[in-house]
């Protein structure tokens, strides 16, 4: 299973992670223990994980949570998709659909990619 993070999920496992707190969704806390164990795939988008770093940076030492989240990799089957500003730029330009936010349109793109879901993709025909 493939599986890409919002940013509340993404809160929880850092939350997991940094301040030793339980996973309260028994779904996320499923995947994140078949991720530790490299059977599912989790994808995170950085842009995601800024928006999170910096509602928090008063809460939480930032250099830990930035060692933390750059360190998940290494641990379980994680994924850390990079997104410059160029891509946001053309996600809010182009093909965004007005009805949901650039977070949920951003999370829905990835698990389709990762799933090689290309329903909603440009086609191209002759």
């Amino acid at each position: 299973m493939i599986y890409c993070l919002n940013s509340n999920e993404l809160l929880l496992l850092l939350e997991y992670k940094i301040k030793d707190r339980t996973i309260d969704s028994e779904s996320l806390s499923q995947l994140v223990d078949n991720s530790y164990n490299w059977q599912d795939e989790i994808s995170v988008h950085t842009y995601l994980y800024c928006r999170l770093a910096e509602r928090l940076k008063y809460t939480v030492d930032s250099n830990e949570m930035i060692d933390t989240f750059y360190n998940l990799p290494e641990e379980m089957y994680l994924i850390i998709q990079e997104l410059n500003a160029q891509f946001i730029r053309y996600m809010l330009e182009g093909i965004r659909r007005k009805d949901m936010s650039i977070e949920e349109e951003l999370v829905e793109l990835q698990r389709s990619l990762r799933n090689h879901d290309y329903s909603r993709a440009l086609r191209y025909r002759y």
